[in-house]
C-alpha cells in the first residue's frame, strides 16, 4: 500500500509505530519523552508529537535505538510496519484482521512499497528481511551480503542459498 505521497518512508513508519506502541503501554507523549530523556535522548513532548504526526524528516540511529529500548520492541518492529496495522487499515490484531493459512509462505505486507533510500524502493517484506539480516535486497550481491556477516551467521552454503532464492523469485 502506498501513501498518497508514494511509498512508505522509514520516518513515517516509525512515527506510526511509536504511536501504536506508546498507546499499547498506556503512555502519554510526555511520558515517552521522559523515558527517552532517561535513555539519553533530549526530547520533549513536542518532539514526540512531531514524529507521530509526520513532521520530522529523519531520526538518528541513536534516537531509533533509544525508542526501541524504551518502547520494549526490536528495531525492525519500529522500522517496518506489522501486518495488519493501522497503516494498512487493520487494527493490529493479526488473529482477527486476517486469516492466513498456517503454511502460507508469504510474508504479510509483502507487496507494500517502502522507500529504503532516495533511489531505492522495495517491498515491506523484503525490507523486513533485509533489516533482520536474513536476505539481501533485490539488486544487492548476495555473496557480498552474506560474506560481510561473521562466519557463524552465514548460510552454510551460499551457492545453494542463491539457487534456492532464484527459484523462489521465479
Amino acid at each position: 500500500m502506498e501513501t498518497s505521497e508514494g511509498p512508505l518512508t522509514p520516518t513515517a513508519v516509525i512515527g506510526q509505530r511509536v504511536t501504536e506502541l506508546r498507546e499499547r503501554l498506556g503512555w502519554s507523549g510526555a511520558r515517552l519523552a521522559r523515558e527517552l530523556q532517561s535513555a539519553g535522548v533530549s526530547w520533549e513532548r513536542s518532539d514526540i508529537t512531531k514524529l507521530e504526526h509526520g513532521h520530522r524528516k529523519s531520526l538518528t540511529i541513536e534516537q531509533v535505538l533509544a525508542l526501541a529500548v524504551v518502547l520494549d520492541c526490536s528495531v525492525v518492529d519500529l522500522l517496518v510496519p506489522p501486518y495488519p496495522s493501522p497503516l494498512w487499515g487493520g487494527t493490529g490484531n493479526h488473529a482477527t484482521d486476517v486469516a492466513r493459512p498456517p503454511d502460507d509462505p508469504n510474508i504479510p505486507n509483502d507487496d507494500a512499497p517502502y522507500q529504503v533510500t532516495a533511489t531505492l524502493s522495495a517491498r515491506c517484506g523484503q525490507v523486513w528481511q533485509f533489516i533482520r539480516g536474513d536476505r539481501p535486497l533485490p539488486g544487492q550481491n548476495p555473496y557480498k551480503f552474506f560474506e560481510a556477516k561473521p562466519p557463524h551467521r552465514q548460510p552454510p552454503d551460499i551457492d545453494e542459498w542463491v539457487k534456492a532464492e532464484a527459484k523462489y523469485r521465479d
